[in-house]
Order: C-alpha cells, then sequence, then structure tokens
C-alpha cells in the first residue's frame, strides 16, 4: 500500500491488490459489534467506523493519482486514433495533476515535438532518475535541437544501461 501510494503505479497489478488485502485484513481484525453476530448483519454493523474511514480515506488520497492515469489511458487511445490535439490536451492535465510521474512528461515530449519537447523531456528523466530510456529519449531530443545538456544526458544513458548501444550510437555523433 505504502509502495502504491508512492508510485501510483495501476499498471502493475501486484499494488492495488496488495493495498486491498491490507484493507481487507484491517476490516477483519475489526471485533464483532454488540447486538449482532459477526459480520454484516440484521443489528450488527460489522466494518462501520475504522473500516470506512480507512476507505475513505484511501480513495480520495488515491484519486487525483488515479485520474491522472485515466487521462494517459485517454490519451493513449486518442494518440492512437489520430487524435494528437486531444493526446496532448489529455497529457497537460495528467501532467498538471501528477508532476512528479515521469511517464506523463516524457509522452507529452514525444506528442508535442515542439521546441519545448527536449526540456519536457529531460524534466522527465531528471524525474525518473536511473530510468535508462528516460535519459536516451532525452539526450536524443536535446542533440536534435541543440541543447548542450543533451550530451550529458546520453551519458547519463549509458551509465544507466551500459548494454544498450542507442546511447553510445547517439552520443558520437
Amino acid at each position: 500500500g505504502v509502495a502504491f501510494l508512492g508510485t501510483a503505479s495501476l499498471a502493475v497489478d501486484a499494488l492495488p491488490w496488495t493495498l486491498a488485502i491490507v484493507a481487507g485484513g484491517a476490516l477483519a481484525a475489526l471485533p464483532p459489534s454488540p447486538g449482532g453476530g459477526e459480520g454484516m448483519g440484521e443489528g450488527g454493523q460489522g466494518g462501520e467506523g475504522p473500516g470506512r474511514a480507512f476507505a475513505v480515506a484511501a480513495a480520495l488520497a488515491l484519486a487525483p493519482w488515479i485520474f491522472a492515469e485515466g487521462l494517459y489511458e485517454r490519451a493513449l487511445a486518442a494518440d492512437g486514433a489520430g487524435r494528437r490535439a486531444e493526446a496532448v490536451a489529455d497529457l497537460e492535465r495528467a501532467v498538471r495533476i501528477d508532476p512528479g510521474f515521469p511517464l506523463y512528461r516524457m509522452r507529452l515530449a514525444l506528442l508535442r515535438g515542439d521546441s519545448s519537447a527536449p526540456d519536457l523531456a529531460l524534466r522527465a528523466a531528471q524525474d525518473g532518475q536511473g530510468v535508462a530510456a528516460l535519459w536516451t529519449v532525452a539526450g536524443i531530443l536535446g542533440q536534435a535541437a541543440h541543447r548542450p545538456w543533451a550530451r550529458a544526458a546520453l551519458t547519463s544513458a549509458c551509465l544507466f544501461d551500459p548494454l544498450d548501444p542507442l546511447p553510445p550510437f547517439f552520443r558520437l555523433q
């Protein structure tokens, strides 16, 4: 659950399942309510107080990231259907909602293709820290736009994934 809150990645099924199991465990650990049997039954309110509070808090805490991922998925579908302007608008909203998640910013940089794309890609690579693919794309876009940091970005990509042939190839150019 803690990892899920930190990354907000719904693409990895293990994280939402872990959160659901922890929430279920918290609800199951509640003592039976007075006036009824165990669980939800007549007169008993099973997981009323803490269980519901946890579920509401979790839903409210995760809502922005879930919404941002929904926008990202919608942008992918729009781009696949040839509606680039709609995809860019959805990605811009996703970046505003979750500015620290590098994938949204990188995809936006690739879709925009304008003069701001290399700088967006560099920011995504910096946010992604050691993800070599992000540094490779940033370096390639920066090199095409003659940015002074492009060579350093490609060097970072080489360090993060020394077996990838693309960063050294582009670095030699």
